[in-house]
C-alpha cells in the first residue's frame, strides 16, 4: 500500500535509509560487484532498499574537498530531504485532485507503479553520490565525477529531474523546490559540475528503464480484464472500486 499524506510512512520502503539513520543503525557492509542484468530482471523494490543504504553511507565521507563531519551531514540531510519530497509526491499522486487543482491523478498508480517511481529517484541520487564519493559499482555505467563537483547540487538535480519525468503533472513543485536548494549553493565550478552530475545520472536510469514494461497501461476491469471468483485468482478491491486491474 502506498501511504497517502497522514499515514504512517515507517512502513513505506522508500524510508528505510532515513528511519536508519535516525536510529544510529550501521549500513556499512560489503557489496559484491554484479553483471549487468537484463531490465527485466532486477526487482525495483531490493534495489531501492539497497540504493538507499548506500547512499547514505556513500555521504557518510562528506565532500571530497574537504571530508568535514558538518559537510558530511549536511550532505546526507540532502538525500533525506529528496526522499521526503519523492514520498510525498507519491502520496500526493494517490490523493484525489481537487476541484481546480492543476494535478492528475495516478500518475505512478498503484504499489509497482510507485515503488518503481522510488527506485527510479533513488539510484539517480545513488549513481549522483557514488560518481563523487566512489566505493561502488555504477548501476548505469556513469562515470566518475571531478574532485571538486559538489555533491548537494548532484544530489538535488538528480532527483529533480527523474521526479519531473515520473510525475509530470507535479513538476512545478520540485522546479521550485531545486531552485530554492540550489540557491543555497555558491556559485561556481563545483555547482555547475554537481548540476551536470544529476542530470546525467537521472538521464541514464530513466534510459535504463524507458523499456521495462511500465509502458504499457495497466488493464481496466471488464475491458482488457476479466475478473473471476475462481480460488487464487485475482479480483478487483470490493471497497476501492477501482476499474484499474492493479496486479492482475
Amino acid at each position: 500500500m502506498v501511504p497517502s499524506r497522514g499515514r504512517c510512512r515507517q512502513c513505506y520502503p522508500g524510508n528505510t535509509a532515513r528511519a536508519a539513520a535516525r536510529a544510529g543503525t550501521p549500513l556499512a557492509f560489503p557489496v559484491a560487484p554484479r553483471p549487468h542484468a537484463p531490465a527485466r530482471h532486477r526487482r525495483p523494490w531490493a534495489v531501492l532498499l539497497l540504493v538507499s543504504c548506500l547512499t547514505l553511507q556513500a555521504c557518510s565521507g562528506g565532500e571530497p574537498e574537504s571530508g568535514s563531519t558538518t559537510q558530511a551531514a549536511g550532505t546526507t540531510s540532502w538525500v533525506r530531504h529528496w526522499n521526503e519530497v519523492a514520498i510525498d509526491a507519491s502520496g500526493l499522486d494517490h490523493t484525489p485532485v481537487a476541484a481546480g487543482e492543476p494535478r492528475l491523478f495516478g500518475e505512478q498508480l498503484g504499489p509497482t507503479r510507485a515503488s518503481r517511481a522510488m527506485a527510479i529517484v533513488h539510484i539517480a541520487i545513488f549513481e549522483a553520490v557514488n560518481a563523487i564519493a566512489g566505493g561502488y559499482q555504477s548501476y548505469s555505467g556513469i562515470a566518475p565525477a571531478p574532485a571538486a563537483t559538489s555533491m548537494q547540487a548532484a544530489i538535488a538535480q538528480a532527483a529533480h529531474d527523474t521526479l519531473v519525468a515520473l510525475f509530470a503533472s507535479q513538476a512545478a513543485s520540485f522546479d521550485a523546490q531545486l531552485a530554492a536548494d540550489l540557491a543555497r549553493l555558491a556559485h561556481g565550478r563545483p555547482k555547475e559540475e554537481g548540476i551536470a552530475l544529476g542530470r546525467r545520472a537521472a538521464a541514464a536510469i530513466l534510459a535504463d528503464r524507458a523499456h521495462d514494461g511500465a509502458q504499457h497501461p495497466e488493464p481496466r476491469v471488464g475491458v482488457e480484464f476479466v475478473p473471476s471468483q475462481a480460488a487464487g485468482a485475482w479480483r478487483p478491491d470490493p471497497i476501492s472500486q477501482l476499474t484499474t486491474a492493479l496486479g492482475a
